[in-house]
């Protein structure tokens, strides 16, 4: 039989229609009605037998899923819906991400949702190299939210990247292990609401780790009962953060000492931009030799915004608004260096017998270019401040000294340029 070539040409593209029509089917088969195209390689959760519900137990389904991701560092998507889950999910070397609707997840429920329904671990443990993306963790709500149970999402590899979450209602947010190296840590646009005990705890990056628009917002009453902590720091090297928010907290942000070898002792170095608290009990508190630089920010507190308590804390902090309406602003019980800068210390009401800033054993102070406002003294040397300096400085009082046991002091004080109130 002759062939000729128009008749093969025909054929080719039969063929070739065939082969394709096929493979579209194939996809269809494998993407459930109403879930947007997925990324190459991409395997929905949907196809492994999770439901969406609330009610049936999804949880088998995103183990499955995960579990075949992880072995070529795959991504798992979750369409909407809100996922039961009775048992903690394993993510390493692979992403699991939601599909994610609109701007910062916050206050519209946008995101596909993992209820929780049990206490055997957290929700999510995230080793190396593993993405968590585009999704709601909620705990259920009762009335006894506030007791310990495991976190929402636990760190346990390097590499780890979480973006665009939201939490709701757990006692901690997002935990270190504190034992794993979670260095090149990435967080972005998460947002965790009413968190009974700690929202962010970072411990152990041992290189640069990156956070970036993290808010924990609680409301709540119950979690300013408690020892609640909105950002928890240890040992971290040279950390990168800006616009960090605590609001609702005993405490905003913790920098504690670490002990990396016996009779050693570390905490976290870093930069930290645009961050904040409003009402928290107490805003900054540095327990460990931590070496930290603060640009911008408006810490607005109950009592102390900032309490440092470690003689080889070394503190910068630029372009700051410190508000304190039941305390001292700035409290340095023990600091190696403090330095403040183009900084605003004010007060709505209250305490107005207590200094803004109360330098204690420091080993060096300095103000400079800073206004403190009229409803308080200004600054009080203890005898253990070794070294100060406070220059071009305006105090606004008129009723209150700008400087409280001064002129007897046994230290070094510079006081000079400033502009102080009659």
């Amino acid at each position: 039989m002759r062939i000729d070539a128009t008749t093969l040409r025909r054929g080719s593209l039969s063929l070739l229609v065939v082969l394709c029509a096929g493979l579209l089917l194939t996809g269809c088969r494998r993407q459930p009605k109403g879930t947007p195209g997925l990324p190459l390689g991409a395997l929905d959760v949907r196809v492994f037998g999770a439901r969406g519900d609330g009610r049936r137990d999804d949880t088998a389904a995103f183990q499955r899923a995960l579990k075949q991701a992880g072995g070529f560092g795959g991504v798992v998507v979750v369409s909407p819906g809100r996922y039961r889950l009775t048992a903690p999910l394993e993510i390493a070397g692979a992403a699991l991400m939601g599909v994610r609707p609109g701007g910062f997840p916050a206050d519209e429920e946008t995101l596909p949702v993992l209820e929780v329904d049990h206490a055997l671990g957290p929700v999510i443990r995230a080793g190396a190299a593993a993405t968590v993306e585009g999704l709601m963790i909620r705990f259920p709500h009762r009335a006894d939210a506030e007791l310990p149970r495991p976190p929402a999402i636990e760190l346990s590899g390097i590499g780890i990247t979480l973006n665009g979450l939201k939490v709701e209602a757990a006692w901690d947010g997002i935990v270190a292990d504190g034992v794993s190296n979670i260095g090149r840590l990435s967080m972005r646009d998460i947002f965790l609401s009413n968190c009974f005990h700690h929202g962010v705890v970072i411990t152990h990056t041992l290189d640069v780790a990156h956070l970036d628009h993290v808010e924990v917002w609680s409301p709540d009453p119950r979690a300013r009962k408690g020892a609640s902590i909105g950002f928890r720091f240890g040992k971290n090297d040279q950390m990168q953060a800006v616009n960090l928010f605590a609001f609702g907290m005993t405490l905003g942000f913790m920098f504690e000492a670490e002990e990396v070898e016996p009779g050693k002792f570390e905490s976290t170095y870093g930069d930290f931009a645009n961050c904040a608290t409003d009402q928290c009990t107490r805003g900054i508190k540095i327990e460990g030799p931590a070496r930290l630089s603060f640009s911008g920010g408006t810490f607005l507190n109950h009592l102390e915004s900032l309490l440092a308590d470690h003689p080889e804390a070394m503190l910068r902090f630029s372009g700051a608004e410190f508000k304190s309406n039941g305390g001292v602003a700035g409290h340095l019980r023990k600091a190696g260096r403090a330095i403040f800068s183009g900084s605003i210390f004010r007060r709505f009401y209250g305490a107005q017998d207590r200094p803004r800033i109360v330098a204690g054993e420091v080993g060096s102070l300095v103000v400079s270019g800073c206004v403190f406002d009229p409803t308080g003294p200004g600054i009080k040397f203890e005898p253990g401040v070794a070294r100060a300096v406070v220059s071009g400085t305006i105090f606004e009082a008129t009723e209150f000294p700008a400087f409280l046991e001064h002129e007897a002091h046994p230290g070094q004080l510079l006081l000079d340029g400033n502009i102080i109130s009659d």
